[in-house]
């Protein structure tokens, strides 16, 4: 039998909804639901009472949404589909809207106390917007020529993969950007797709078709390579204490690690994989690190549990009734949230894994 939530939250009488991976800070849950709206499509950002699942307060989106990110202060940036970046308080009372791009916008990126960085994907695409956190004044734009993935971002610098042109000339490329003016500080190229990167410490590992890289942050140079399956791209990609968790478009989950090798005069780096385990459907979200277990959110809405040492499954939970499509996986303290379609559902952190991976 599937764990009883706490409480569950839908989202009424709306067609076609997918969900985003919900958001937690403090006593609020800020979820994201997408779905048509005539023609078009239509977005909706709900506040929810962490405790008692309580709507708070709804602020509509006239367009498909990424997830939420709260900033320092509590402030709420959700940006969209068509071009725009939105400022909620806390309140759900908008403080600013910005760039006006006109292209649909990746997910937000904090950089730093004081900033956000976006970049424009999909077709027309070709710009990365570095704002005001609390203004939204655009403090400046790099042209990178193309489709970029979700930004990876430091005080310092950004990091995203851009694919630039089309069919026999398209070019892929790797940009690492000047937090303070948006001057490229390297610019790496690939002959494979490369998707979304994570910052590691000194590295940037990013995962690619065929491969998962690690570029030295400092200087754009390639120092490890993992070989995947011919064919198979590393979509998904979350940073772990000594390495990565990467998910394919095969649903084939890894767990990889760094190891670095030092002498005399030199030192190298190389990924390694520690172990791979078959997902019995497309993986949704982001794969959640729990102590010793790794979670993983299916597109049919059933959570999976591994073991960490060793990928070994240890649980299925599948909800009693139909919950399938986007969504993802989240948690804070005691409790885990799972987002699917129209529905979010809270639940003890107990009901999943033993208690002492909660501390």
């Amino acid at each position: 039998m599937p764990p009883e939530p706490i409480w569950a939250f839908s989202l009424k009488d709306e067609r076609r909804v997918g969900a985003r991976a919900p958001v937690i800070d403090g006593d609020a849950l800020y979820q994201i639901f997408y779905y048509d709206r005539g023609n078009s499509s239509e977005s909706v950002c709900i506040a929810l009472d962490i405790l008692t699942g309580t709507e708070r307060w709804r602020f509509v989106i006239s367009h498909v949404a990424n997830e939420p990110v709260v900033g320092s202060d509590g402030m709420i940036y959700v940006s969209s589909f068509e071009g725009l970046i939105y400022a909620i308080d806390r309140h759900g009372a908008l403080r600013w809207k910005a760039p006006d791009s006109h292209r649909n916008l990746g997910m937000v990126s904090l950089v730093g106390p004081d900033r956000i960085a976006v970049a424009e994907t999909g077709g027309g695409a070709g710009k990365t917007w570095c704002l005001d956190a609390q203004t939204g004044q655009a403090l400046w734009s790099f042209d990178s020529g193309g489709h970029s993935y979700r930004i990876a971002a430091t005080r310092d610098l950004l990091v995203h993969a851009s694919v630039i042109g089309k069919f026999e000339s398209t070019a892929i490329r790797l940009f690492a950007l000047s937090a303070k003016d948006g001057r490229p500080l390297w610019v790496a190229s690939h002959d494979e797709y490369l998707f979304r990167p994570v910052v590691h410490d000194d590295l940037v590992i990013i995962g690619a078709r065929g491969s998962v890289l690690a570029y030295a942050l400092a200087t754009g140079k390639v120092v490890a390579r993992l070989e995947l399956p011919e064919g198979s791209a590393a979509t998904t990609l979350v940073a772990t204490g000594g390495g990565a968790l990467a998910i394919d478009d095969e649903a084939m989950l890894r767990l990889l690690a760094v190891k670095r090798e030092r002498s005399l005069f030199r030192s190298t780096v190389r990924l390694e994989q520690i172990w791979q385990v078959a997902l019995e459907e497309e993986g949704v979200g982001h794969p959640l690190e729990l102590g010793g277990r790794i979670m993983v959110l299916t597109k049919g809405g059933a959570i999976l549990v591994f073991s960490r040492d060793d990928g070994r499954q240890l649980g299925s939970h599948r909800p009693k009734k139909g919950m399938s499509g986007a969504g993802g996986l989240t948690r804070s303290g005691p409790v885990l949230v799972q987002a699917s379609g129209r529905t979010v559902r809270l639940f003890h952190v107990t009901d999943f894994l033993p208690d002492e991976v909660l501390w």
